[in-house]
């Protein structure tokens, strides 16, 4: 999986996501955990990784030219396995 376009809904202060529609669902975005910028040969952009008001986690992506946005799919297993481990060592 690569990325998949969404809709950006509403920013908070005019940069950070804060709602978009991601496969028909709404999420609203309660923290925003990490974000860095990349620039490559191919284009510029921002990820931000979210985590939402029901527990999901995401790296959305801005595409600076396109002026799109993008859930990336493809750092899903590592926040999987994190959160595996995390709510482990919680229930102990």
């Amino acid at each position: 999986m690569g990325r998949e376009p969404i809709l950006l809904r509403e920013k908070r202060f005019n940069y950070l996501p804060y709602r978009f529609l991601h496969r028909g669902v709404e999420r609203k975005v309660r923290a925003v955990e990490k974000s860095w910028d990349v620039a490559r040969r191919t284009g510029a952009g921002h990820y931000f990784r979210v985590r939402c008001d029901d527990d999901t986690w995401f790296d959305l992506f801005h595409d600076v030219e396109l002026n799109a946005w993008f859930v990336d799919r493809r750092g899903w297993l590592e926040r999987w396995l994190w959160r595996k481990e995390r709510l482990r060592w919680i229930s102990i």
